[in-house]
């Protein structure tokens, strides 16, 4: 009997080793799928922040001046800003509901007909009597604080001269003036105070 044990040993062995991995596969196929479990954490939402725009504000208001202001302001806030309107203020002529964009220029215009509540300048077609120093302004040669002396030039139009000058060369007459940005509708208020030589 030992010696048949021993002839059929390898295939007795052979069959419980194939036995433990029917068991061990059968185990694996019932055994549970694991769950994947997913943490997500909720994303903290963007809060809208209010940019800031910078405007200038000139003409007939009361303070005139670059303005830094939350964007999406409108017109009739950013006069607030500078002050509010002169009496001698023409707004029908703006849309004050407007809402504004960066770097833009609001010049509030002068109602016609109203006086300037500003410097008295000789009438354009008299002269300065023979010996008497002229008094207008030269153009090609005024620094920033001379130009800013003229009605309704803020630093910022000041500055625009200076910048016209050194791209375009000397202003040849004074009606050049009007093809500096902002200055078309100041021209014939600035015409007797100004000169070019």
């Amino acid at each position: 009997m030992l010696a048949q044990l021993r002839t059929y040993r390898p295939y007795i062995l052979m069959f419980i080793l194939n036995l433990a991995v029917l068991a061990g596969v059968i185990y694996l196929l019932r055994r549970p799928e694991p769950r994947v479990i997913t943490l997500t954490t909720p994303t903290a939402l963007a809060t809208p922040t209010m940019g800031l725009i910078e405007v200038q504000v000139s003409g007939a208001v009361l303070q005139p001046g670059v303005y830094k202001l939350p964007a999406g302001t409108r017109v009739s806030e950013a006069l607030d800003n500078a002050g509010g309107a002169r009496p001698d203020a023409d707004l029908s002529l703006l849309n004050l509901a407007r809402k504004l964009n960066d770097g833009e220029e609001i010049r509030v215009p002068v109602r016609t007909g109203t006086p300037a509540p500003l410097t008295v300048a000789p009438p354009p077609a008299t002269r300065a009597p023979a010996g008497t120093p002229d008094a207008r302004i030269n153009l090609n040669s005024a620094t920033l604080e001379q130009l800013e002396s003229l009605p309704h030039i803020t630093p910022v139009l000041a500055q625009r001269i200076v910048d016209y000058r050194l791209q375009h060369g000397s202003f040849k007459t004074i009606q050049a003036l009007r093809q500096v940005q902002g200055f078309d509708a100041l021209f014939d208020e600035l015409k007797p105070l100004i000169k070019v030589d």
